[in-house]
C-alpha cells in the first residue's frame, strides 16, 4: 500500500480507525467528489478546513467558520492560519467538535478524536494523521490503545506500508516475521488483537 493512500483499521472490539498518511489533510462535508480526507455528515463546506504537517509541526487554515481553543475560550482561526498543539480543540461550523492530540514525542503522528456526534464517511471512531509511524499498544503514548498489547507499529519503507509487532502474530492466518509489508485486505492477529486493513484511496 502506497504512502498517499488512506486506510481503515477495523480493530476487533476496539475501534474503527481512519489513517491518513498525507501531509495535507482536508476536512469537510460528506458529499460526492468533495476532495476531502476526513468527511462529516454535517453542515460544513465541501472543504472547510485544512491541516498541514511540515517538519513535525501542524498548521490549521480554514475556508469557513472555525474556532480553536486549548485551555481558554474559543478563538476564531486567523485568516492566515494558526499552529496546532497537543490538546487543541477545533469547532468547525456550529457543531463539529474535534480534539487534536500528539501522545508520542518520538513521532509527529497526531490523533483527531471526534468530540461531537457526527458520522464520518466512511464511518469511523477517530482519525490518525500518520507521519513516521502509527503506534498500537496498551500505554498512553500509543496512537491506538489496545489492552494487553505491548507494542505494534505501522510504518513506511520506501513509500510502502509495513507492520511489525513485539509479540508473535499471523498475517492472513500464516505465522509472520517480526516485520512484514502490508497489502489491502490483510488480516493481522495475535493473542491480544485482531484487525483488518482496508485501503480507501487518497481522498473522497
Amino acid at each position: 500500500m502506497d504512502r498517499n493512500v488512506r486506510f481503515i483499521l477495523w480493530i476487533d472490539s476496539v475501534a474503527t480507525v481512519l489513517v491518513c498518511p498525507q501531509s495535507e489533510i482536508w476536512i469537510g462535508q460528506s458529499v460526492p467528489t468533495s476532495g476531502t480526507h476526513l468527511s462529516f455528515q454535517a453542515t460544513l463546506r465541501r472543504r472547510h478546513a485544512k491541516l498541514v504537517r511540515d517538519q513535525g509541526s501542524y498548521w490549521l487554515t480554514a475556508e469557513d467558520t472555525t474556532l480553536i481553543r486549548q485551555d481558554g475560550p474559543w478563538q476564531p482561526c486567523p485568516e492566515d492560519g494558526t499552529p496546532l498543539l497537543d490538546g487543541h480543540h477545533l469547532l468547525l461550523g456550529d457543531t463539529v467538535n474535534l480534539h487534536f492530540s500528539r501522545s508520542n514525542p518520538l513521532t509527529s503522528t497526531a490523533v483527531l478524536r471526534y468530540a461531537s456526534n457526527h458520522r464520518t464517511n466512511p464511518r469511523t471512531d477517530y482519525a490518525v494523521l500518520m507521519s513516521e509511524a502509527c503506534i498500537l499498544g496498551q500505554n498512553s503514548q500509543a496512537h491506538i490503545v489496545i489492552s494487553g498489547l505491548n507494542m505494534a507499529t505501522f510504518y513506511y519503507v520506501d513509500g510502502k506500508l509495513h507492520f511489525r509487532c513485539q509479540e508473535p502474530f499471523r498475517c492472513n492466518g500464516v505465522a509472520a516475521d517480526a516485520s512484514i509489508p502490508i497489502s489491502d485486505g490483510d488480516r493481522l492477529e495475535s493473542a491480544t488483537f485482531g484487525l483488518t486493513v482496508e485501503s480507501i484511496g487518497a481522498s473522497d
